[in-house]
């Protein structure tokens, strides 16, 4: 139980870590990101029922325009979430890398060390 407890606590460190870092960079190095996230925003503040049908409970009646909007909304979201996690991945090899390196270049070491006691 305990073990389980701080691999969750862990896991949702190193996601907090991994989320600042992803969208940070996006946010400055990734004009399609910003403008994405630009046009979510913009939606936002164009139809401001979309805030209420994604955070309220209320039973809410949509006009066609503001159905339409809440569609491109979702696919736009939906794009920005791709982008985060394509650059999960990376960031995520760009972590692992280096450490496979190390355990190689320690594997070797090893090895040879072996092989001059023999």
């Amino acid at each position: 139980m305990k073990t389980i407890m701080q691999d969750e606590l862990w896991a949702e460190a190193v996601e907090g870590w991994a989320d600042k870092r992803v969208t940070g960079y996006l946010r400055k190095n990734h004009g399609e990101y910003r403008t994405l996230q630009e046009k979510s925003k913009d939606l936002c503040e164009r139809y401001p029922v979309i805030d209420s049908l994604v955070f309220e409970t209320e039973e809410i009646t949509l006009t066609a325009e503001e159905h339409r909007a809440f569609v491109e909304y979702l696919d736009v979201k939906d794009q920005i979430e791709q982008l985060e996690r394509e650059y999960h991945y990376y960031l995520g090899m760009a972590t692992i890398l280096p450490f496979g390196q190390t355990c190689r270049l320690s594997f070797h070491e090893a090895e040879q060390s072996d092989e001059g006691d023999g």
